[in-house]
């Protein structure tokens, strides 16, 4: 009953799930998705420090990666909103779905301690989007152009992590604040 109030004032309704050992809350509109935030930051540890990562220094590309993230979602509501707690700060995430063409697409924006510590990408297009970003990289910049890839980092001047692969589909990550990311990394990774 209370849960029937909550969605007729906010539009979500709510649910409480642990996940990786943390309780999570999730408002959600529709039918509900609980993704596990923490395992998501952990696979993408994971993902990128393996031997297959091409890594390159890239200036000027965030301008690119952020028309990814900024214009398909401006007006639209998030469909899940996750929230736990870390390490004594909020952690928050607001999950987007859409359509980009005729492919499905999601946006996951996390957020800790209220400020913005990276977004991840996915278009479930079989990795086409992410083969047409390497064909434009490698023309624009200074990128070794390997025949076969499947995973591209780049750190970049101005202090931001950038990560491309193709998984199955196109999927993208992006840490505006490296610095920020590593003091996240070393907390996830030493498990606390």
């Amino acid at each position: 009953m209370i849960n029937y109030f909550k969605k007729l004032f906010s539009g979500y309704a709510t649910a409480r799930r642990q996940v990786s050992g943390v309780i999570c809350r999730y408002q959600y509109a529709g039918k509900p998705v609980f993704f596990d935030p923490m395992l998501m930051l952990r696979e993408f540890l994971h993902r990128s420090s393996t031997e297959s990562v091409q890594k390159e220094p890239v200036t000027g590309f965030e301008e690119e990666i952020n028309q990814f993230f900024v214009t398909p979602i401006q007006d639209v509501e998030p469909s899940v909103i996750c929230t736990c707690e870390y390490q004594g700060r909020e952690l928050k995430v607001f999950r987007f779905s859409l359509k980009e063409g005729t492919f499905p697409l999601s946006i996951y924006r996390f957020y800790w301690g209220g400020e913005l510590l990276g977004q991840f990408r996915r278009k479930y297009d079989y990795g086409s989007q992410v083969s047409d970003l390497y064909e434009e990289l490698y023309s624009k910049y200074p990128i070794q152009q390997q025949e076969k890839w499947t995973k591209l980092l780049f750190n970049t001047q101005t202090g931001g992590l950038i990560f491309l692969e193709k998984f199955g589909h196109s999927q993208l990550w992006y840490f505006p604040d490296a610095e920020r990311f590593q003091e996240w990394r070393s907390l996830i990774k030493s498990g606390v």
